[in-house]
């Protein structure tokens, strides 16, 4: 017998919407961070032609790194309201998101890439900046520190 969830249920519209922010907003929250770091590992804004490459180069990270994101971000919000929600303290909510979505940023970029068609081979640097993309991603689209 299938048990399907009352859709009527303020909890079940709740967490419907909050899967929605996971997995679209997800991916341009982590595209960002992901475009912070870079920016202040490659000190972008001493370059010379900083104004005039800021806005192409954020709309290349944006374009690109939501469709990058969108597979780990429908992952995260699979295992974070699988697991992750379950939790009753915030704090072990709030670790559980960074955990979930680091570590499926930094892994399931990389059947993406491959669809994409790049041919390089995993890089630490990548993944570890997956990661934190992933991570930070999470926690603002889950609000692990709210209560439910």
């Amino acid at each position: 017998m299938l048990i399907l969830p009352d859709l009527k249920s303020p909890s079940t519209r709740r967490a419907s919407r909050r899967s929605a922010a996971i997995g679209f907003l997800g991916p341009i929250v982590g595209s960002l961070t992901v475009f912070a770091s870079v920016m202040l590992a490659e000190r972008i804004w001493l370059s010379s032609d900083f104004t005039t490459s800021f806005w192409s180069d954020l709309g290349y990270f944006l374009f690109f790194g939501w469709f990058v994101g969108f597979l780990p971000a429908l992952v995260s919000a699979y295992v974070w309201f699988s697991v992750g929600c379950r939790l009753s303290h915030p704090l072990a909510r709030t670790i559980a998101a960074l955990i979930i979505g680091g570590i499926s940023g930094a892994v399931l970029i990389w059947p993406v890439l491959l669809l994409f068609g790049h041919s390089f081979a995993p890089f630490s640097a990548f993944s570890f900046l997956g990661g934190v993309g992933g991570a930070v991603a999470l926690a603002a689209t889950a609000l692990p520190w709210s209560d439910h």
